[in-house]
């Protein structure tokens, strides 16, 4: 009787001890921001930014080197601002640089895409992207087709 309470005793407090560690790694790792890892934030306003989620993956050339971390709307413009994360922090951005808004395949999901420019001065942290494309929407695509081709 005695064997087997001790032995419960110990599996449960070595089962504890594993959940308590669990949880404290868990929340170390939580901790970590891209900040302590060099990272940086840029930002960029749209005029439509539909589908874009947060998230969605930031690439230069087709490579992925960032993420969007944020969306909201800019009340006196009713523009989006998009907040992304650059993952690399020797990455530079030349400050003439375009970002717009596309998507992978017909029915993919979005993502930006940054086309360098030629600029010696680079983005820094928290600066603009002034240079933007906005998405394109195919629904208001197929409607002015429709449009333009209902007319004739």
């Amino acid at each position: 009787m005695f064997k087997k309470r001790w032995m419960d005793l110990s599996v449960g407090s070595f089962f504890i001890l594993g959940l308590s560690v669990f949880f404290f790694l868990s929340s170390i790792t939580g901790q970590v921001s891209d900040e302590k890892l060099g990272a940086y934030q840029l930002r960029a306003r749209f005029d439509d930014v539909s589908g874009l989620v947060n998230r969605a993956l930031v690439r230069i050339s087709g490579v992925t080197v960032g993420q969007v971390n944020d969306i909201v709307i800019v009340p006196d413009t009713y523009s989006a601002m998009v907040t992304l994360t650059i993952f690399d922090p020797k990455l530079k951005i030349p400050a003439d640089s375009t970002i717009g808004v596309y998507t992978e395949g017909i029915l993919g999901s979005k993502y930006l895409s940054i086309m360098p420019g030629f600029s010696d001065t680079f983005l820094r942290k928290g600066d603009e992207i002034l240079r933007t494309n906005s998405a394109v929407v195919l629904e208001n695509l197929f409607s002015k087709l429709l449009l333009f081709f209902g007319d004739k």
